[in-house]
């Protein structure tokens, strides 16, 4: 797993419109943070909803996230069709900035603190890494959007690092019938696909104030299409290493996405936290996906 420190790096705008684009987000900032009704509600505005990230990264900023790499195809056989093809079917990879809040020898003070920060409404994700337990608020997933709350947290006396998960895509030659290609292809893609709409659905949530019925809805929505793109792979005896490990992620994913979906309470800094925890989980859980079918191959 790799873990790096990145420094504070300040950054000079140009250009009279994108400086008139910051002062308005800020002053929109200010607004949440006056209007928010408790301590909980003022923290979530300032520091975990999306509004002020999301528009500055529309300034143009140049992505520095890691191109992918090519690794050599592995082979897939899927038996059962006489007329089966050999095609390449790509496992996307995955970048993902993740703001880091502390870092534990002991799971007991690592649970302390998530339990804080859920109280708040993040997400309180603990990640046992080399004997170290790291308490995770949220994820993004490009750099810029994460400075730009990390900064915000420094001003407010808040001392954060960043925790990079970062896998390439991996090809795969699976011989299979045309359906079961078509199939496997929507499975793989199924996946990656759900932790890009979690992480929109994150921002969408918390921008837009919308209330915990609202969220279980669009939970219930993006676990609907993740049943279907892994309809096939769900459903078949799952023997080779790579698709058993595909099929694994996906029982995860769906166990996640069930427990959101039910998750009964009206309070929105519940379900903001709750949110945030399934989206980091799924998050984490894809990106070790990645890893092992990369080894596994």
């Amino acid at each position: 797993m790799e873990y790096r420190r990145r420094r504070s790096r300040r950054r000079s705008n140009t250009g009279g419109g994108a400086g008139r684009v910051v002062a308005v987000l800020l002053i929109a900032a200010a607004v949440i943070y006056i209007v928010s009704a408790s301590a909980a509600g003022t923290w979530i505005a300032k520091n975990i909803m999306a509004p002020l990230f999301t528009a500055i990264d529309n300034l143009g900023k140049k992505s520095e996230e890691t191109p992918p790499q090519t690794t050599p195809a592995a082979e897939v056989t899927i038996p059962g069709d006489t007329n089966a093809k050999a095609e390449q079917v790509i496992l996307p990879g995955i970048d993902s900035y993740m703001l880091q809040m502390g870092v534990f020898s002991s799971m007991e003070n690592a649970k302390a603190q998530a339990d804080e920060l859920k109280a708040r409404g993040a997400g309180g994700y603990i990640i046992e890494d080399a004997g170290k337990y790291r308490v995770i608020a949220s994820c993004y997933k490009d750099r810029n959007s994460l400075q730009t709350v990390r900064d915000q947290l420094a001003k407010d006396g808040l001392d954060t690092a960043v925790y990079e998960l970062h896998a390439p895509e991996t090809p795969f030659e699976v011989t299979a019938g045309e359906d079961q290609l078509a199939r496997v292809k929507a499975g793989f893609r199924g996946l990656s696909e759900a932790q890009a709409k979690m992480n929109d659905f994150v921002i969408l949530f918390d921008k837009e104030q919308q209330t915990p019925e609202q969220g279980r809805t669009a939970a219930g929505e993006i676990l609907s299409e993740l049943r279907s793109a892994g309809e096939y792979i769900l459903a078949s005896k799952a023997d080779g290493a790579v698709l058993g490990l595909v099929k694994k992620c996906y029982e995860k994913y769906i166990a996640s996405l069930e427990e959101l979906e039910k998750y009964d309470t009206e309070s929105f800094i519940d379900f903001s936290s709750q949110m945030k925890y399934t989206h980091l989980d799924i998050t984490y859980e894809y990106a070790e996906l990645v890893k092992e079918v990369s080894a596994a191959g």
